[in-house]
């Protein structure tokens, strides 16, 4: 994927909604499938001002790092652990897109030390 490529799907983070899961769109899915190389240009829309799109690069989020231990959707894990390793990552990142700025900004340095 390149770069381009991702930085499409940012610009669509929001497009589409999906009708029954608003926090899903077809860019949060793509996001999500590309894993780790798409987790640098998640920085700004996790830091965005409205809300839903956090939501949705939130969501982006989890799926690369579910996929950065092995997630495939329809096959799950590989390995008995990568589910909870999956969620001690997203745990020591500590993001939640309606957390208050200063939590979310340290979040963001979290991930940003995870990304090296």
């Amino acid at each position: 994927m390149t770069d381009d490529e991702i930085a499409a799907h940012i610009r669509a983070l929001d497009d589409d909604p999906d009708e029954l899961h608003a926090d899903m769109t077809p860019a949060v899915s793509a996001l999500a499938e590309i894993g780790e190389s798409a987790l640098p240009a998640l920085l700004e829309p996790l830091a965005a001002p409205a809300e839903l799109t956090r939501l949705h690069a939130q969501r982006a989020l989890e799926g690369a790092i579910y996929r950065r231990h092995g997630f495939r959707p329809g096959r799950g894990f590989p390995e008995p652990d990568g589910e909870d390793a999956a969620r001690r990552d997203l745990l020591e990142i500590g993001y939640e897109y309606g957390a208050g700025e200063e939590e979310r900004r340290a979040a963001l340095q979290r991930l940003r030390a995870q990304l090296g």
